[in-house]
């Protein structure tokens, strides 16, 4: 096989590799970082210089690795170990990821794929949760874990990807109400159910901040400045009766 008809191969060997990944990363972070590493095996020789060099001068690709370079400028000023400093430094690796994936699905248009597994997998594990929440009783293999409603990895990890899946579907239910109604309401209602898990069931003080800052942002492309103020008020009741309604909400921010 020559090289002109191993690349198109490879192109669809590497979507489909970081469509695992986004399937895995609710699940398991071993094999998260073994689907990474293939992915990036297959990734690297289908890119050119100037695909990446364009992605790492947008705003989108760009901004990701200016993070990364603040983290790595902040282990200057941190007062532990240089080894603890670097595995600190780990968790923002996957920003430099970014620019890879915009250079890979711009070319490829596969990023539906990634991105309907990432919220099939988050759909399955929210089901999970609420299944452990309403049948305790059920057997489970890691039920060793201490949060209730937790199959798998800790609260923080499923509470954003439960945030982040809640809001891509309220953004794509607000975009389908006047074209398909019901599809739009199926939506909010599914997102609604991510919602009401990091409400009553799991939940971070980090994915609380994180949620009120992609509302206004999800308020402000949806209802400009004007119409972002009344949902703001809208948010504010809702919030309110969630915090009145949830001692667990109460208990984990106070």
């Amino acid at each position: 096989m020559n090289e002109n008809a191993r690349a198109p191969r490879l192109v669809q060997i590497a979507d489909g590799l970081a469509t695992a990944v986004a399937v895995s990363l609710p699940w398991s972070t071993s094999a998260t970082s073994i689907l990474i590493a293939l992915w990036l095996i297959a990734l690297v020789p289908t890119l050119d210089a100037s695909s990446v060099r364009r992605e790492v001068l947008s705003a989108a690709g760009g901004l990701p690795l200016l993070l990364w370079a603040l983290g790595a400028i902040g282990m200057l000023w941190a007062d532990v170990s240089w080894s603890d400093r670097i595995a600190g430094l780990s968790g923002f690796h996957k920003l430099l990821f970014i620019p890879l994936l915009l250079a890979q699905f711009r070319r490829s248009g596969h990023a539906k794929w990634a991105i309907l597994g990432f919220l099939a997998s988050s759909v399955v594990l929210l089901v999970v949760s609420w299944a452990l929440v309403l049948t305790p009783g059920i057997p489970w293999r890691w039920r060793g874990h201490k949060s209730l409603g937790v199959p798998v990895k800790d609260y923080i990890m499923q509470s954003v990807i439960f945030a982040i899946c809640a809001f891509g579907l309220l953004g794509q239910a607000a975009e389908l109400w006047r074209v398909r109604a019901l599809h739009s309401l199926a939506l909010f209602l599914v997102a609604l159910a991510f919602i009401a898990n990091i409400a009553y069931v799991a939940t971070a003080r980090t994915t609380l901040v994180v949620m009120a800052v992609m509302f206004v942002l999800f308020a402000v492309r949806q209802f400009g400045w004007k119409g972002a103020l009344g949902a703001a008020l809208i948010g504010a009741v809702l919030t309110g009766a969630v915090w009145a309604s949830s001692p667990y909400l109460r208990q984990r921010v106070s």
